[in-house]
């Protein structure tokens, strides 16, 4: 009987975390399939197969059991054996076992990698991570499903709610355009890889993604995504450039939603007036504002333009050390280091 390294599938398990559903309608996905080194998680959506040396058993195990006994255990070596329904653990060189009945088989599981794959590219690791970010980018309406993953696109990775947008280019190559969901993209971020071979059916429905003897099955979300370089301005006659780390103290003081700014907009607004540029608020129901003189230069058309104060945050974290913001009119969406955008709210005047 071949022995497991406990901290290998302890880790597997955290891997597949977010993958796991809690409240599953199919009675076979709260278990884990295990293989030929190897188990499998998934929610009839997204499938993940994590390599873990030492399993030769083929069976199922209850999900939050096995992950509960192994947060105890932590580290060492234990074994999987199964004898008839039985499934049984046991640490090495620790007296007493873990005894499961499974009164479902492992032909209960659904299958994890139906249709024809072909190799469509490869992603490297700033892609992943570009995925990982886009997350932040992407919406959660469920009348615009498209919009709730991340789109692949021929030369830039993409990611919308309608209200922001990060579109930043692409390092690998694919040669078709297709929208992953969240999951795999959580389970990508999890597994740190340094590269992934895609690989997709014909009709682009389904994709198999491979690292590090790891495979990723999962349906793509279907739809046609939004024209995101129709809404991106080519031409910005202003320019402002700040310091990140003063733009976010700044909009940390306002306390967005408590103080200045309206709890309804989380209205701010940036203007450039003769290269001086300022940040205000103001909640003209209760009479407060706030204005501050921002440490950048602005230079171009004087402009002011309005944000939620939200978004605008959110798209500051989202970079380190100095930012640029381009724009053309107070009506347009403002560019932020040339590959995010954020749309403009209406001023209070």
């Amino acid at each position: 009987m071949k022995q497991i390294n406990i901290a290998e599938l302890s880790n597997a398990i955290k891997r597949t975390d977010k993958i796991f559903e809690r409240n599953n309608t199919i009675v076979a996905l709260d278990y884990i399939l295990l293989g030929k080194d190897k188990i499998t998680v998934g929610d009839l959506e997204t499938f993940v197969e994590v390599t873990v040396r030492g399993i030769d058993v083929v069976g199922l195990i209850d999900y939050k059991k096995l992950k509960a006994i192994l947060s105890k255990w932590k580290s060492g070596k234990m074994t999987i054996e199964k004898k008839g329904k039985h499934v049984t653990i046991k640490k090495v060189g620790v007296n007493g076992k873990f005894d499961f009945l499974v009164d479902i088989t492992e032909g209960d599981y659904p299958r994890v990698s139906s249709g024809k794959y072909t190799k469509n590219g490869v992603l490297v690791k700033k892609d992943i991570d570009t995925l990982t970010r886009g997350l932040k980018y992407a919406g959660n309406d469920e009348l615009r499903p498209v919009m709730s993953g991340v789109f692949v696109d021929k030369n830039h990775i993409v990611a919308t709610d309608a209200h922001k947008l990060m579109f930043v280019k692409k390092e690998g190559k694919t040669k078709d355009q297709f929208i992953v969901p969240r999951k795999p993209i959580q389970f990508f971020e999890a597994s740190k890889y340094e590269n992934i071979t895609v690989s997709l059916t014909s009709d682009l429905l389904k994709a198999k993604f491979e690292a590090n003897g790891d495979v990723i099955y999962t349906r793509l979300i279907d739809g046609k995504f939004p024209n995101w370089e129709a809404v991106v301005p080519t031409k910005n006659p202003l320019k402002i450039v700040f310091n990140n780390a003063a733009v976010s103290n700044l909009l940390e003081q306002i306390e967005l939603g408590g103080l200045a700014a309206n709890p309804e907009t989380k209205q701010v607004a940036i203007e450039n007036s003769r290269g001086k540029v300022t940040l205000t608020t103001e909640d003209i129901d209760f009479g407060t504002s706030y204005e501050a003189v921002l440490l950048g230069k602005g230079s171009g058309k004087a402009l002011k333009i309005g944000f939620n104060g939200n978004f605008l945050k959110e798209i500051i974290k989202d970079f380190k050390d100095e930012i640029v913001m381009e724009a053309s009119e107070s009506n347009r969406a403002a560019l932020f280091n040339s590959e995010t955008l954020l749309m403009p709210v209406m001023l209070n005047e």
